[in-house]
């Protein structure tokens, strides 16, 4: 049985349970006003519930008011507009300032020899940069980075209890909605 995401109001991560524990937790909410949830996901399957057919929840988000434990800051997520902000917009290898639209990304430890795209591994770039370099390492490009990259963190924050004990319970994603929601990596 498949695993269901739950988040808080400000769609955080604050726990994953089993489709029977999301079930008896959206049949609660049904019975109590001050207890409400919202299914943001589905899988594909169907369950039979009052009566009704519905799809299995696959993330809910808890409406009503949870306490969250010690903050931690998140990773952002990681994609190409983050990246550009993070670099400033510049090439990291020659400087040069790059529009969204213009920047290519770059594999700092080429993925064609095992470099990953994770925070840690891409940069901005400009074009003429990144052809040149190719599926070169740093050292044989012989082009320092002007900036080391690095993980960019969240003004959004989570327990780090919770985050740890998702990671413990979550080895792969079971449902494509959850990626919005996970924030750390998470090995497929």
């Amino acid at each position: 049985m498949k695993d269901v995401l739950i988040l808080n109001r400000q769609c955080q991560p604050i726990n994953a349970v089993s489709q029977k524990r999301a079930l008896k937790m959206l049949c609660k909410s049904f019975y109590y006003d001050d207890y409400k949830l919202e299914i943001m996901a589905s899988y594909d399957k169907k369950v039979r519930l009052f009566d009704a057919d519905m799809n299995l929840p696959a993330v809910i988000m808890v409406k009503h008011d949870q306490k969250i434990g010690k903050s931690r800051k998140l990773i952002k997520p990681f994609n190409k507009k983050e990246i550009w902000y993070r670099d400033s917009g510049e090439c990291q290898y020659c400087g040069k300032k790059v529009t969204l639209n213009e920047m290519h990304w770059d594999h700092v430890h080429p993925s064609s020899k095992g470099g990953k795209t994770n925070w840690t591994n891409i940069v901005c770039c400009c074009l003429d940069c990144n052809k040149k370099k190719g599926n070169k390492s740093l050292q044989e490009f012989g082009v320092p980075l002007r900036n080391k990259p690095q993980v960019v963190y969240s003004s959004s924050t989570v327990s780090q209890a919770i985050v740890d004990r998702l990671k413990h319970r979550i080895n792969k994603i079971p449902h494509e909605s959850w990626k919005m929601f996970i924030y750390w990596e998470i090995e497929n």
